[in-house]
């Protein structure tokens, strides 16, 4: 049979023993050639065997053996076979292992195969090894997992007064998806199960390039230990991931079944642009990379020279749901921010778990700041230094109570409310406010132009905001323009198409001025030349313009105001 699913290995191992074990040994000097095309051990078919063996004192001196397992195995050794030690048999020496076909020879072996297993075209390994029944040892090992390649070594012991434990230390090449499943097989299988649950893990790892899901990083370097369920990550360092390097240390309990504990990580790089890029990528219904994505291609400074120091923590409640808190500082863009989310809930009931989350930067350029929020941002130089804080309180389903600033020289913009996510996508309801001693930069670093501008123009209002699919709704408007009192009710549509104009504000509504300058609003409707008299040569003393009406508005929205 070429699989025997009804043993188990430690079984096969036993057969395989028992059978070295009544081999007839020769009591004189010589050498014993063996070449069979079958040889039956327990349930198994060992095929094309061959043996060239000296009998020595306490077992053999094994100057070749080959043989075919199942799974199209090539098995090939050399060495001093040992018997009777400990009723068990060693083996010090090499041995070749190659695996055409690893789905029939994992087989073979387990009851369980693990899918990247049966995706894999070879594998095998070469080693000096040094077996026994209490060790098992593989020095100058090459390992191979289909494409993938590893040099290094690997020690297992089963000593009587302590735990049994693994110690690899392994380095390796190129590693794609496939090789890396496989890999992660060893430990973890595709159910979750720690394979390695009964005993102590130590283990370094080197490779690279590693690719996987789309991601290349240059290089990957682990060292980790994982012991009666506790994970220690004394380092985990991950080079060239799209430009990025990023780094961490930690310790996860109850790995991998309900992992809780501390992670540190540090994220650097020149510019994280082409990491979102690939991230959004990756996760294309991921609204927040998409948005980040999005403001790195209309802004390209944003997220240069960027640090990123992230602190992770789980822990278990004892009441069904799992305490987590992130924490975050750094700079990018020339931005120092930090912010932080914590909450508590259970896994299957993420939308009804109560969170709290904290957001502030600083930047010299309040451009920088602007581009973060999505806005529009022209590098005018104009703003000077600005902040923006944000605090939220809530449930990702029920909504957050936030409240929001953005402040600078003479400037401050605040919100106060709640925010949501619904299927028609984001929405907000509360109190807007602007207080500004000149709006007019602010404008124009967001691409802005009036008529009129240029004498500076003070702004302060507040109004009861409701937004909602591309709708936002001002209520209770009252504030002031160049001391000029204004209030009322306005309505701002800003969806696709919005009297013809795509992306063009319409306002409709109603507003009570203090006064209202015509000039300046008749420039914007019907164009500056046609106030401007007619000066040719055969005319210079007209005072009327020859210039027609402009046929449209130069004005950054469209309205339909009382």
């Amino acid at each position: 049979a070429e699989a025997g699913a009804g043993l188990t290995l430690d079984q096969r191992i036993a057969a395989f023993e028992q059978a070295l074990l009544d081999m007839p040994k020769p009591t004189i000097p010589g050498t014993v050639e063996v070449k069979l095309p079958a040889v039956v051990v327990g349930d198994t078919t060992v095929r094309d065997v061959r043996l060239s063996a000296e009998p020595v004192d306490g077992g053999w001196s094994v100057k070749s053996l080959a043989a075919t397992l199942p799974g199209r195995t090539t098995l090939e050794a050399d060495g001093m076979l040992v018997l009777n030690l400990e009723g068990h048999f060693g083996f010090n020496g090499s041995l070749l292992v190659a695996v055409a076909q690893p789905s029939g020879f994992a087989a073979w072996l387990s009851k369980d195969v693990d899918e990247a297993i049966r995706r894999l075209p070879a594998a095998g390994f070469k080693a000096k090894v040094d077996l026994s029944q209490k060790r098992q040892a593989f020095s100058d090992l090459e390992l191979i997992l289909g494409k993938a390649k590893f040099s290094g070594r690997i020690d297992s012991s089963q000593p009587d007064d302590a735990k049994p434990s693994v110690l690899m230390r392994l380095e390796g090449g190129d590693l794609d998806v496939d090789g890396l499943a496989a890999f992660a097989s060893i430990f973890v299988s595709d159910k979750g199960a720690n394979r390695f649950a009964d005993r102590d893990l130590d283990f370094q790892i080197k490779a690279g390039p590693v690719n996987a899901g789309g991601l290349t990083a240059d290089t990957v370097d682990t060292a980790l230990r994982l012991r009666d369920g506790l994970l220690e990550i004394d380092r985990l360092s991950v080079g060239g991931l799209a430009g990025a390097s990023i780094s961490a240390t930690g310790r996860i309990k109850d790995f991998p079944a309900s992992p809780t504990g501390k992670l540190d990580a540090s994220v650097v790089a020149v510019d994280l642009k082409p990491l979102i890029d690939v991230a959004a990528r990756h996760y294309p219904d991921s609204a927040v990379l998409k948005g980040l994505e999005s403001r790195a291609a209309a802004y390209p400074e944003l997220f240069q020279d960027a640090r990123v120091d992230l602190v992770a923590s789980a822990a278990d409640n004892g009441d069904g749901t799992t305490g987590l808190a992130v924490s975050g500082q750094g700079k990018a863009g020339g931005s120092a921010c930090s912010a932080s989310l914590s909450g508590k809930g259970a896994v299957d009931k993420l939308l009804e778990a109560p969170v709290a989350l904290t957001f502030n930067a600083k930047n010299p350029d309040a451009t920088t700041l602007l581009a973060l929020y999505g806005l529009p941002a022209l590098p005018l130089g104009m703003l000077g230094e600005a902040s923006t804080d944000i605090q939220a309180k809530g449930t990702l389903g029920g909504g957050l109570t936030t409240n929001f600033s953005l402040a600078g020289s003479d400037f401050k913009a605040g919100f106060e409310g709640t925010i949501a996510d619904t299927p028609q996508g984001f929405a907000a309801k509360g109190k807007l406010s602007l207080d500004a001693a000149d709006i007019e930069p602010w404008l124009m670093t967001t691409g802005i132009g009036l008529p009129g501008m240029g004498a500076g123009m003070s702004t302060s209002f507040s109004a009861q905001g409701d937004y909602g699919n591309g709708l936002l709704v001002l209520d209770e408007l009252n504030g002031a323009i160049n001391e000029a009192a204004v209030s009322g009710d306005v309505n701002i549509d800003v969806k696709e198409g919005v009297d013809g104009k795509a992306g063009v504000p319409h306002l409709a509504g109603a507003l009570m001025l203090d006064e209202l300058d015509l000039d300046p609003m008749a420039v914007a409707l019907f164009g500056d030349s046609a106030f401007l008299a007619d000066k040719e040569e055969n005319n210079k003393g007209g005072v009327w313009p020859a210039t027609p009406f402009s046929q449209k508005s130069n004005l950054p929205f469209t309205a339909d105001l009382d």
